[in-house]
């Protein structure tokens, strides 16, 4: 599947939230955020986006608090 656009401040939102509620609650958010504010296009699934999502959020963690 091809890397999505997501806004630089719904990744830095969710990305966030680890500090306080833990991964597990970036997740849940993650996945509302989709079902609530995204349409999937061209065969995707919300699964598809929410694994997109949830890997950008990963990464935005990583460069804040690992580089």
């Amino acid at each position: 599947m091809k890397k999505l656009y997501w806004n630089p401040d719904t990744l830095n939102y969710l990305a966030n939230l680890i500090d306080a509620n833990g991964f597990a609650h970036v997740a849940i958010r993650a996945l509302e955020f989709v079902e609530e504010n995204c349409t999937t296009e061209d065969g995707e699934t919300t699964l598809d986006l929410f694994a997109d999502l949830i890997t950008q959020v990963e990464e935005q963690i990583e460069k804040e608090y690992y580089e």
